[in-house]
């Protein structure tokens, strides 16, 4: 059997490590490098081994979120979770007032449109009458 590439192995273990955790920050990027350790110890041992046989192993991707979660302070935790309710109200707070400003040039737009609207000359009138007397002036005699 030929042997696999262990780095593809690591790669896709670890993008897949990373959609996993709600965050990523200095201490889990940490923690994922001693678990770099397991894998390649593992992988070491075991090189024709295939991916899923590797995750049997050492876990999956799931696995290894959850137990660093269980192993993590508290107080850690709450912080990051505060800090990303932070980030969401201040995205949502931009956006509702980018969203109000658009409105709000619309109406002015739609105002001035109507303003010049009213201004234009669209169609004009002539009336012209027929009198006897030039430029339409009465002679009295």
């Amino acid at each position: 059997m030929k042997p696999h590439n262990h780095t593809d192995y690591q790669k896709r273990f670890f993008k897949e490590v990373k959609k996993q955790f709600p965050f990523y920050g200095k201490r889990e990027k940490e923690y994922l490098k001693q678990f770099q350790t397991e894998i390649d110890a593992y992988l070491e041992e075991f090189p024709d081994s295939s991916y899923e046989a590797m995750l049997e192993a050492i876990g999956t991707p799931k696995d290894v979120v959850e137990n660093y979660f269980q192993n993590v302070e508290d107080r850690y935790q709450l912080s990051h979770i505060k800090k990303s309710n932070y980030i969401r109200i201040g995205i949502i707070t931009i956006i509702g007032i980018f969203l109000i400003f658009t409105i709000y040039q619309g109406v002015l737009v739609y105002k001035s449109y109507l303003d010049s609207k009213d201004t234009l000359i669209i169609h004009e009138s002539t009336e012209i009458f027929e009198d006897s007397a030039p430029y339409g002036g009465n002679e009295t005699k």
